[in-house]
């Protein structure tokens, strides 16, 4: 403190916190394909965009694409809650008018 002084020192303090905070953080983007692949709204997206479908053709695709991702959270909710009782809990959102109505939209969100 006798050479900076008490002022000095906090403002070297708040410094060297500033630049670790700054530079001390994780990578918040993704740095991989794989990561990016793991989601799976973007990746389904981007695949039927590629393919350059029109009309009823992209709303066929979209459909069948709804219809994978919806049994993909089943499975993985029955999966999170574990065994048996996951596969009881989501029993009934495997048919029904949820079910039917999220399969027929014709666009992916």
């Amino acid at each position: 403190m006798a050479i900076f002084g008490k002022q000095g020192l906090q403002a070297g303090a708040l410094y060297l916190a500033v630049i670790w905070a700054t530079y001390g953080q994780k990578r918040a983007g993704f740095t991989k394909q794989e990561q990016v692949n793991k989601i799976v709204g973007i990746s389904e997206r981007k695949t039927l965009a590629g393919k350059k479908l029109k009309g009823k053709a992209y709303r066929d695709e979209a459909k069948s694409m709804r219809a994978a991702r919806y049994a993909n959270i089943l499975r993985a909710g029955a999966a999170r809650t574990g065994g048996t009782a996951g596969a009881e809990r989501y029993k009934e959102y495997a048919t029904g008018e949820f079910k039917t109505a999220y399969e027929k939209l014709g666009y992916l969100r």
